[in-house]
């Protein structure tokens, strides 16, 4: 379960990244990130389901894009 876990963290961060940066610096950190926010996504899907794990991704989206915002 915990390697299922981790692997679609991986593969639903690597489907947001761009096909020319697969292989780029940057998809390690976009690979860290998804250890922080996907596992989590992934623990509330098996715990609420579907639903819910979206709610938690658009939370987490609204909320960097208002900090982005406020920021610019």
């Amino acid at each position: 379960m915990v390697a299922a876990l981790l692997i679609a963290a991986l593969v639903h961060a690597l489907v947001h990244l761009p096909a020319e940066m697969v292989f780029s610096p940057a998809a390690l950190s976009l690979g860290l990130s998804a250890l922080l926010f996907g596992v989590p996504m992934g623990l509330i899907f098996i715990r609420f389901g579907f639903e819910y794990a979206v709610g938690y991704h658009f939370f987490v989206d609204f909320v960097r894009f208002i900090v982005a915002y406020a920021a610019a």
